[in-house]
């Protein structure tokens, strides 16, 4: 347990204490002032223990578990059961998605930072890269060229074996949860592939 969290839990036991005390004097049928104070008392301890406690910790999931690839996938597969294989996703301003950290967004890639923002908390910060070799699983890899637009959600990466496995959506298509390929053939010549990262 960490320095916080004692200092917290002694505050919340505190005014525990002082909730048992207020309970006593009125079923004792005390002074109606004397009550309140206390009352007032309890209130702005609690409201300091609720400003001392970080609402998302460092490095943890919405769900509360750390940020690890096995984490991540079990709430992808939540994702999964949400969204199953074959579940259409267009480009049709039904399926825009506004993403805290980002104007409106539309087709594959409102999917992609739906997922991402379900697995990692809204509040958690985006970055956005070019680099390729450093993926890991929930990264959302984003490709556009032209008329073409695809979206990879990264549900495991293979550095042995140098593949991927990934849930995967096409322009106006349907999404697939059994894509899978070399980590190689997702090499960015041209500048059309944006990696959003949420961990690390």
């Amino acid at each position: 347990m960490m320095a916080d969290e004692k200092k917290v839990t002694r505050m919340l036991k505190t005014a525990r204490g002082q909730l048992d005390g207020i309970l006593k004097m009125v079923e004792e049928d005390r002074y109606c002032v004397d009550i309140s104070q206390q009352v007032m008392a309890t209130e702005a301890l609690l409201n300091r223990v609720n400003r001392e406690t970080p609402l998302c910790k460092e490095g943890r999931l919405p769900n509360g578990k750390t940020r690890s690839g096995e984490n991540i996938a079990e709430l992808l597969e939540l994702v999964k059961q949400g969204c199953p294989d074959g579940t259409v996703w267009s480009d049709t301003v039904r399926y825009d998605y506004r993403a805290p950290q980002f104007s409106p967004t539309h087709g594959c890639l409102a999917f992609g930072l739906a997922v991402s923002d379900f697995v990692f908390g809204e509040e958690t910060p985006v970055t956005q890269h070019r680099r390729l070799p450093d993926l890991a699983v929930g990264d959302v890899v984003y490709i556009r060229f032209d008329n073409v637009e695809r979206v990879l959600v990264l549900t495991g990466v293979d550095r042995e074996e140098g593949t991927y496995t990934a849930c995967e959506l096409e322009k106006n298509g349907k999404v697939d949860w059994d894509q899978w390929g070399p980590l190689s053939g997702l090499v960015d010549a041209g500048d059309f592939t944006t990696v959003f990262r949420r961990w690390r």
